[in-house]
């Protein structure tokens, strides 16, 4: 037999994937959605909280003296930004450290990684002196010398403005070796009593909080709480703050006598905008598939003398696409080709908007301000169905508006990713995309962003309620054991620790799958910087199929190859049936190329029903279609070109019980009552066929009314599990399918009706008179004439349908 899996990926690495741009409308009136920091909410537990309103300009950008008058610098509190991507929010925080500075505090900056705090010393270092300025960040394991270290812990303690990752502050070695964290507890320890014999106060500065929620840990907010006695003042920003950035608020307000003000702006479109451009790939690409991206070798050719950077979500697929043993690949080879600066943990580069960038760490906190740039984004492919990694993007949404929100000043974003697998909002999407993209795929309904915390705390109480007796039992056991004594996670940490993997596992709106999202942000235009410009689906060529009531058989036939017809013939009916199905869904030609060369290519077939496209799930429903296929394969089997009847289809499964398979044992058992049903009827009409005076077989217009309705009740049984077993019966013929003639137990003398009607139908081969109703008996008009024989118990001969 021919393997299935061979067909189905025949040519699959060599065939190229064909770019297929598709119809779409952007829709402009839908408001931009971001999540508001609800002050009832961060105000629990008697935090004061403050929220004032900034209402930006498109294209303005904020300025500490016009829209932070009402920020008192000599008041301890914590300042949180929530505010659009692009608007100067980290430029605005360089200007409040250089005033916090010469006012005479200490600054310490929080980056949310090595990445992010080698940036933050590299632009800093334009505003502050050598001696102004330390950053804890560039101590490597490499100089991990106790001389390096003294020698810091002297000196670098004495500078006002400081760089640190958060890890860093929170004392938490992450990857770091213990030496190094050793040195980090150490240096901090350090800092700390240098401030406090100064009688300093420090004001710190956390941006791209959105980046660091999952660094808060309960064990390590002591370490935290240790600078509550020399902090004046905190400020928190991001343009994506979700439910998980609630409790980080909290805590880091508690350096701030729990006081917290909010500055919240809405999203508008920034008056520049870069071109956004998807492309939807229906094939599978990682770090060892990478063709389905070939699309970006000829982007690269295209902007040859354009600023290009590629950022992917996962470092192995960086290292594939500039793999230098593999630049024979037209798409590696165009990627070196740049010389790109290559941007993951291992290279520790950070990203230049001097060269070509490729890698990991730019998806946030970085600017590229060339209108001439090109940004690529590489998508992960995360599937429901798999145990896929988000990387990079593990924020969901929340990352993608941070990597598109990299380019500022315009130019063109690309972002690949794999189909969705569900649409947002599908019933409104259809008449703004085109059916190539939700053809056959679910619905999903949309959800806000401020949705999100709601869903969270009852799933949260939920679970709560559900353990309570298990908690109290716990707790019970712990009155002998204090020691023992079990904490379920309060809400604050079930949202830090759970919240994003929980939301990012149940809702598209809020990234799960990424591109399900992606497509809708696009065509509902929420990214501020970037409108979207062009959709092309990438797949592999297809071939449209048009089929018609009076063509199908044919059609489908000649999609078959001359293998897969000697493989049908020799498989078992239901075997076959599928495989058809399989089969048909693409189709293998011969083309011919340049210089004469020759190539297998791998078509996916679309088809159209009566002018309409229709998918093979939905073709599957519909009579003709499995009719057709079963007349196929009763061609390849028999070599007769024959519609199976549904009486010839009925009968022949009887007939061919008991030498079923035995593969469906439940269907087998399903036909074997049938039968008695079948032959209990037979025996109920002979038995009601009289002979009149004429001696012709005559039987009343009412036989079936003496059915017993015990056997009524049987059958009804029967042929709802008939109907549930065999999936080949009800598609290609109507079997009880008619919604005014439904089986209803409690209707017997009904059922009776139509029960006995299908028998004789389909088990007898009776021809009843009636236009001239024969006299029995006294009766008038009441019976029938029947011309040929009862029993019409044959077989189609050498087919097994079970």
């Amino acid at each position: 037999m021919i393997n299935l899996a061979a067909v189905n990926n025949a040519g699959s690495n060599n065939i190229s994937l064909q770019p297929t741009l598709l119809r779409f409308i952007v829709k402009n009136n839908t408001p931009i959605d971001y999540f508001q920091l609800d002050t009832a909410i961060i105000g629990m537990d008697k935090f004061e909280v403050e929220t004032l309103n900034i209402a930006l300009n498109a294209g303005e950008q904020i300025n500490a003296a016009q829209h932070f008058q009402t920020i008192d610098h000599q008041r301890t509190e914590t300042i949180v930004f929530n505010l659009p991507v692009g608007v100067g929010k980290t430029t605005t925080g360089y200007q409040l450290a250089k005033k916090y500075q010469q006012d005479g505090y200490y600054v310490i900056i929080c980056s949310a990684n090595t990445a992010l705090a080698q940036k933050d010393h590299q632009e800093l270092s334009k505003h502050f002196s050598t001696q102004e300025l330390s950053s804890f960040s560039h101590i490597q394991a490499n100089d991990s010398t106790d001389l390096f270290h003294h020698q810091l812990a002297t000196a670098g303690v004495k500078a006002p403005v400081q760089i640190m990752t958060i890890n860093c502050l929170l004392q938490n070695p992450g990857e770091d070796i213990y030496e190094q964290a050793f040195h980090h507890s150490s240096y901090l320890d350090n800092l700390l009593q240098t401030i406090t014999n100064t009688n300093k106060k420090v004001v710190f500065f956390f941006d791209e909080i959105h980046e660091s929620v999952i660094h808060f840990k309960n064990e390590l907010l002591p370490y935290l709480m240790k600078w509550r006695h020399v902090t004046h003042k905190c400020y928190i920003a991001s343009a994506t703050h979700s439910p998980a950035s609630i409790p980080v608020i909290r805590y880091i307000a508690y350096l701030t006598n729990k006081r917290i003000k909010i500055y919240d702006s809405p999203r508008i479109k920034a008056n520049t905008q870069a071109s956004l451009h998807l492309h939807i790939s229906t094939e599978q690409y990682n770090s060892k598939r990478l063709f389905p991206l070939n699309r970006i070798a000829t982007l690269i050719q295209s902007y040859n003398s354009r600023k290009i950077n590629i950022l992917v979500g996962h470092k192995a697929l960086a290292k594939a696409l500039t793999n230098e043993r593999n630049q024979q690949n037209r798409l590696i080879g165009k990627i070196l080709g740049l010389q790109p600066n290559i941007c993951i943990d291992e290279t520790a580069n950070i990203f230049n908007e001097q060269e070509h960038n490729i890698g990991t760490n730019f998806k946030s906190g970085i600017n590229i301000e060339d209108r001439r740039s090109v940004l690529i984004i590489v998508l992960p492919i995360v599937s429901a169905n798999k145990n896929d990694h988000y990387g990079i993007f593990n924020d969901g949404a929340a990352a993608i508006i941070q990597a598109i929100a990299r380019i500022r000043k315009g130019g063109e974003i690309h972002i690949f990713m794999y189909a969705p697998e569900t649409i947002i909002a599908l019933a409104t999407q259809l008449e703004s995309l085109d059916d190539k993209l939700y053809e056959g795929k679910a619905g999903v309904s949309p959800m806000k962003f401020n949705e999100a915390y709601a869903k969270v705390k009852a799933l949260y109480e939920n679970e709560a309620a559900r353990l309570d007796p298990q908690i109290t039992f716990l707790n019970e056991l712990a009155h002998d054991t204090p020691a023992l004594k079990y904490h379920y996670p309060t809400f604050q940490e079930y949202l830090l620790d759970k919240s994003q993997g929980i939301l990012m596992e149940n809702y598209e709106s809020l990234g799960k799958g990424l591109s399900a999202f992606v497509l809708w942000a696009s065509i509902n235009n929420q990214f501020t910087n970037a409108t979207l410009r062009t959709i092309e689906l990438i797949s592999k060529n297809f071939q449209h199929v048009e089929l018609q009531p009076d063509n199908i058989y044919q059609t489908l036939f000649h999609l078959l190859t001359d293998e897969q017809r000697v493989d049908l013939a020799q498989q078992p009916f239901k075997t076959a049936f599928e495989n058809v199905i399989t089969y048909i869904q693409k189709s293998k030609r011969i083309i011919a190329r340049e210089r004469n060369e020759i190539e297998e290519a791998i078509y996916t077939n679309r088809f159209f029903y009566e002018g309409k496209s229709i998918n093979i799930s939905a073709l599957r429903k519909i009579a003709p279609f499995n009719l057709a296929i079963i007349t196929i394969i009763y061609y390849l089997k028999q070599g007769e070109h024959k519609e199976i009847s549904k009486e010839e289809y009925l009968n022949t499964c009887i007939a061919n019980i008991d030498h079923a398979s035995g593969e469906d044992p439940e269907l087998t058992t399903a036909y074997s009552r049938f039968r008695e049903m079948k032959e209990l009827f037979l025996v109920h009409f002979e038995q009601n066929m009289v002979t009149n005076r004429s001696n012709e077989k005559i039987i009343h217009q009412g036989y079936y009314t003496n059915l017993p309705d015990s056997f009524i009740l049987e059958a009804i049984e029967v042929i709802n599990l008939l109907k549930r077993t065999d999936a080949y019966l009800n598609c290609p013929y109507s079997f009880f399918q008619d919604k005014k003639q439904q089986l209803n137990a409690e209707n017997i003398a009904e059922a009776k009706r139509i029960i006995a009607t299908e028998f004789e139908r389909n088990f007898t081969s009776i021809k009843r008179i009636s236009e001239n109703k024969r006299t029995h008996n006294g009766e008038v008009k009441k019976y029938y004439l029947i011309t040929i024989p009862i029993v019409k118990d044959y077989q189609l001969p050498n087919t097994i349908f079970l």
